[in-house]
């Protein structure tokens, strides 16, 4: 049987879906709206030169076509045009066009070589989404903007250059392409965009262009091979998760134009060692630099005012820690588990000190708290195992429930003639502290609050 069909225009019926050969005839100007949608056994098709527009899905789900030339009358390609074409090998664009639509080559999971030729400006939506045998494309000088998820899951890529002419690369473009090792970026973005390079577990080295003013949330979240990141000058603010959980990252040079290092930025960065803050950073948040159980020394030279939760939370390493004079609070849990850290010089600016900020930074052995201090919060330096000298100031109200809870080096503490509650187990398990100074002016003394120390 003749499994072969002449195509004069429109839509085939579905009675031609077994179809293995298409022959278009000279006078088709344009392939239709689902032409050939889900002809299944498609593997030949010839499009002559005559044609100027192949239209939405128009080969959609043709799984078994290995191979299309377009000619250079062609001026336009429509969404998902060839979607899910999965034996679909190679392909070359011509000239004559200028965009890739949305999706045309979405699914297309055995297409190894693209080849665009001319003057292609803009690669839309998902265009080459889950290509996942693609291993090297060449972008056209044209080419000014990058859709969202346009190459995302192409998981064969193994390295990109972006042109000098590129002004945008939306977000998602390059996420989840897991063989990409290098990446310079030449065009002129001044946005890396959201989740941009996200998941793209072999990228090791990427150039950033000097253009660059923001790195977005998730921009390179779990790049786990990327090791070094130059930020350029520029730069002004980092984005929640940018670099979460890139493990094997253990330089990153920050410019003198960051202003905003937001949330979770560098969690999980397991073989970070060292960060200098520039001067223009006003703004560090929450478990920016969380679980960086390499990182040993932190320089914040910046005019931060607030320490936000959990920044340098259970950063194991940390000997070392220059706090700016312009700090005014250091948050919940701030420095929680830094079980290196032997001393902390909390500026005189500070007026307050989360809960838990240094609990169980065990090799801490002095503790200064700064004048004008008001309260010790519940369990502020709770189990500090070394702690050995504590100074309190006369500005000090209150001492919150387990404050200095297991500090079993401490052998002396003089509370001063301000303070007017201590709270539970504010000193219990200190087994050392066998001297108290405790002033008469003290209303509240809590429950427990020097169980088991030696004075008892």
């Amino acid at each position: 049987m003749d499994k072969t069909i002449v195509y004069n225009g429109g839509k085939l019926k579905e009675k031609y879906s077994d179809i293995e050969k298409a022959i278009i005839l000279p006078s088709v100007r344009e392939i239709g709206f689902e032409a050939f949608k889900n002809a299944k056994s498609l593997k030949s098709v010839v499009i002559p030169d005559c044609v100027e527009s192949i239209g939405i899905d128009a080969f959609y789900g043709c799984e078994s076509l290995e191979e299309i030339i377009i000619p250079d009358s062609v001026i336009r390609i429509g969404a998902r045009a060839f979607w899910g074409c999965k034996n679909l090998k190679k392909v070359v664009l011509p000239s004559s066009l200028s965009m890739i639509d949305n999706e045309v080559f979405s699914l297309c999971t055995s297409l190894k070589e693209i080849i665009i030729l001319g003057r292609v400006r803009r690669i839309g939506k998902s265009a080459f989404y889950m290509c996942k045998s693609l291993e090297h494309i060449q972008l056209p000088s044209s080419l000014v903007s990058i859709a969202e998820y346009a190459f995302a899951l192409c998981s064969s890529l193994t390295h990109i250059d972006i042109p000098p002419s590129v002004r945008l690369i939306k977000f998602n473009a390059f996420s989840s392409c897991r063989s990409l090792e290098h990446i310079e970026i030449k065009g002129q973005i001044t946005r890396i965009e959201k989740n941009l390079f996200s998941n793209c577990t072999s990228l090791s080295s990427i150039v950033l262009p000097g253009s660059i003013k923001r790195i977005e949330s998730g921009a390179f979240y779990s790049s786990s091979s990327l090791e070094e990141i130059i930020i350029p000058q520029g730069v002004k603010e980092i984005g929640k998760k940018a670099f979460y959980s890139c493990p094997s990252l253990k330089r990153v040079s920050f410019p003198h134009t960051l202003e905003v290092i937001d949330d979770s930025a560098f969690y999980k960065c397991k073989s970070l060692k060292e960060i200098i803050l520039p001067s223009s950073l006003r703004e560090i948040g929450r478990d920016a630099f969380s679980y960086c159980s390499s990182l040993e020394r932190a320089d914040i030279e910046g005019n931060i005012e607030n320490i936000k939760d959990r920044v340098f939370n259970k950063c194991h390493k940390l000997r070392e820690v220059i706090l700016p004079k312009s700090l005014k609070t250091i948050g919940y849990r701030a420095f929680y588990e830094c079980e290196a850290l032997k001393s902390i010089n909390v500026p005189e600016s500070v007026e307050e000190i989360g809960e838990e900020a240094f609990c169980r930074c065990r090799d801490i052995e002095r503790v200064v708290v700064p004048d004008g201090l008001k309260r010790i919060e519940k369990g502020c330096f709770k189990g500090l195992l070394n702690l050995k000298e504590v100074t309190l100031p006369s500005s000090l109200e209150s001492i919150g429930s387990v404050a200095f809870f297991g500090c079993v080096s401490l052998s002396n503490i003089s509370i001063p003639s301000s303070t007017r509650t201590i709270g539970d187990e504010a000193f219990a398990s200190c087994y050392m502290l066998e001297r108290i100074e405790m002033p008469e002016t003290i209303l509240v003394v809590g429950k427990n609050a020097f169980k088991d120390c030696r004075s008892q």
